[in-house]
């Protein structure tokens, strides 16, 4: 499993296992990001929910593909940030996603997008 994220507008992937020295933020409830915190893989959810202390939160992670050769699939990911850092929450071989609001009216969307609407055309 690859997460997809955004770094420096640049993406990278990052492993389901801990790398050492690889920061993700999370998306905080109103809007905006976290402080980078240590990235620690990924969880299958049912021991996630085992784990006292965890909270679950929306990670500033895109995307998400199964293998190096797959396509990405661009949808918002779920973690639990735990003590020490953020793990991707997966169930079985597909992460747990979260719907993002969907930035209507001009107000972007929880990855910060703002959908673009065209004008009628006249007649």
């Amino acid at each position: 499993m690859l997460f997809r994220h955004r770094y420096n507008c640049v993406y990278r992937d990052l492993r389901a296992h801990r790398e050492p020295g690889v920061m993700v933020s999370y998306l905080l409830p109103e809007g905006g990001r976290s402080e980078p915190i240590g990235w620690l893989g990924s969880m299958d959810r049912v021991l996630a929910k085992q784990l006292p202390g965890t909270r679950q939160v929306a990670l500033d992670v895109e995307g998400y593909r199964p293998c190096e050769l797959d396509p990405t699939t661009w949808l918002g990911v779920v973690g639990f940030m735990i003590d020490g850092g953020l793990v991707g929450v997966t169930d079985g071989r597909k992460p747990l996603t979260k719907r993002t609001r969907d930035g209507q009216n001009g107000e972007p969307d929880r990855l910060g997008r703002v959908l673009k609407v065209s004008a009628a055309r006249p007649g």
